[in-house]
């Protein structure tokens, strides 16, 4: 009686190993398969943010279509508001994934996804435009407007 209990107890110790052997292997699995996918996002929206810059560079009007990363949107950050550690405090245009900003200990949250995890660059003179959400399948087409002082982004 007393060996079957300790053959009891030993299956079990296996069992308990080999279930947290597995829970440990897609932890891992998962943090991998989600770190390659923000990388892509990551290159995705630094390919969007690039075209910006190339017009707002050249100093001229235009239009951008088939931005990427999809679900992901284009912020404006002006004036005395708070703003991403990139931004130095000058106005910015960031691309980043949109966090839900009103939980009542967490303050910031938009701020903070966009310093960690977005694309942001400096523009002078930038005006406050609405938050555009680039969509699935190239059907976010953006105008980036120079008017005498203004920069603006619209979505068309």
């Amino acid at each position: 009686m007393n060996r079957r209990g300790m053959l009891l107890a030993s299956e079990t110790l296996k069992m308990v190993l080999a279930l947290i052997s597995l829970g440990l292997l897609i932890y891992l699995l998962y943090s991998l398969y989600y770190s390659n996918i923000h990388e892509k996002e990551f290159v995705e929206a630094q390919a969007t943010m690039d075209k910006i810059d190339e017009l707002i560079e050249a100093s001229s009007s235009g239009n951008i279509s088939a931005l990427s990363p999809k679900d992901w949107i284009i912020f404006s950050y002006v004036g005395s508001e708070l703003k991403p550690n990139q931004c130095y405090s000058e106005d910015c245009i960031c691309i980043c994934e949109e966090v839900i900003d009103d939980l009542v200990f967490v303050k910031n949250r938009q701020v903070n996804e966009c310093s960690n995890e977005g694309v942001c660059s400096v523009v002078s003179n930038l005006k406050n435009f609405k938050n555009i959400e680039i969509q699935s399948g190239g059907k976010t087409n953006v105008e980036v407007l120079k008017d005498e002082l203004w920069w603006e982004i619209l979505e068309k």
